[in-house]
């Protein structure tokens, strides 16, 4: 069978590569490869936890502010199995472009990278009704709304619901 979406076509590739370098970065000034297998069980995990924790449906929108990193890869890969619609927000965005983007596309979640791009979004949240969550790779202070989860977070919830199954 042949692969007719792109969660199709990466989980079967993932069958076929496993531990194939899917992707490289560079961490600590070295480069560093991850493969398909590991992205794969990233992926489902957080594919699984948008689904059954957040409640994401078929045709629900996402949201992104990143610049691009293998956890923006896992973040993409991960709305596209869930059924979602990516809506990209370009990391320069101000907070009005952010809630512009947000808005129009009628996204109910968001992925922040970092701090700053976090702290854009709340800036922004109160322009955005829709808008239920907001999920971070990576915090600098502790954060006490509790709208706000890391990605961390997001994955121990797939984990757990792999588990169930």
């Amino acid at each position: 069978m042949t692969a007719q979406t792109l969660p199709q076509a990466f989980v079967e590739n993932a069958k076929k590569r496993a531990n194939a370098p899917y992707l490289f970065h560079k961490q600590e000034g070295k480069w560093q490869s991850i493969s398909w297998k590991e992205v794969n069980e990233t992926v489902t995990y957080m594919s699984l936890a948008l689904m059954s924790s957040l409640g994401v449906k078929k045709g629900d929108r996402i949201a992104p502010i990143s610049e691009t990193r293998p956890e923006m890869v896992y973040f993409c890969l991960a709305t596209a199995t869930s059924g979602a619609i990516f809506a990209a927000i370009y990391h320069t965005n101000s907070p009005k472009e952010c809630a512009h983007v947000i808005n129009d596309s009628g996204a109910r979640i968001a992925y922040a990278e970092d701090q700053l791009q976090l702290d854009k979004l709340k800036v922004a949240w109160a322009e955005c009704p829709l808008l239920e969550r907001i999920i971070v790779y990576k915090l600098e202070k502790p954060e006490e709304d509790h709208r706000v989860m890391t990605l961390d977070q997001l994955i121990a919830l797939g984990k757990e619901e792999f588990r169930k199954n």
